[in-house]
């Protein structure tokens, strides 16, 4: 289960740069969650710009992009065409095929924001 939102204080550089290839990535996965959008957004540059293809971060990329932080959604678009290799883009197709409610769920939401957001700015 991914976690709503995280409200601890995000720990020093100096604290990620110690950890391991794969606790580093535990730790971007965790932060992507964090009440504080930058935050959130930082930690999920690291993971998609990550020499690393761990299909287990993908669902903490597909939960943002339901969000309404307009600068991660597209942090994460500018990313995404990226030239990745086969196994990372794999890795998304494959999560997208194993959890079609949550895609559809994700997108819904992102719809919604949009749709709303759009509303608003006409105003």
């Amino acid at each position: 289960m991914i976690p709503a939102r995280i409200h601890n204080e995000e720990p020093g550089d100096d604290v990620r740069r110690s950890l391991g290839v794969i606790e580093r990535s535990i730790f971007d996965c965790v932060y992507s969650r964090h009440h504080n959008g930058r935050v959130r957004e930082r930690a999920i540059r690291r993971l998609l710009l990550s020499e690393q293809n761990f299909s287990w971060t993908v669902p903490y990329a597909v939960r943002l992009l339901g969000e309404y932080v307009v600068e991660i959604a597209a942090a994460i678009d500018t990313m995404l065409p990226l030239d990745w290799d086969s196994a990372r883009e794999a890795s998304f197709g494959k999560f997208a095929a194993m959890n079609p409610k949550f895609v559809a769920l994700t997108e819904a939401r992102a719809t919604s924001y949009w749709a709303l957001r759009a509303e608003r700015t006409r105003l």
